[in-house]
């Protein structure tokens, strides 16, 4: 019966191992700053500002100025990031209707 019963707790916690535990978090907002140099974001949703890590996100510099038409013009944006030590890591940026800016570094 002991033997079962460890199989049993040994294979929940294998699976357990295995279940991908990143949580991709969803936001639609005005860009309020983009400091390439510092490598942030940020990203008012609902009155309050979301702080975003570009460090490994790649952007060149016609979608570095794409984003701050956005900003200057007042344009929603949506962004996909993963919390990463606390941080805001920037997985996807995308306008409304879809296209995507920017890519992940490999």
């Amino acid at each position: 019966m002991k033997i079962i019963l460890c199989k049993i707790l040994l294979c929940f916690y294998l699976i357990g191992c295995t279940i991908n535990t990143d949580i991709n978090y969803k936001f639609t907002g005005h860009v309020t700053e983009l400091d390439y140099d510092q490598k942030t974001l940020i990203l008012k949703v609902e009155n309050e500002l979301i702080h975003f890590q570009l460090s490994n996100y790649k952007l060149n510099i016609i979608t570095l100025n794409h984003l701050k038409q956005h900003m200057l013009s007042g344009e929603l944006l949506k962004i996909e990031s993963q919390k990463i030590n606390g941080e805001n890591n920037i997985t996807k940026i995308s306008d409304i209707d879809g296209t995507i800016h920017g890519e992940l570094y490999k």
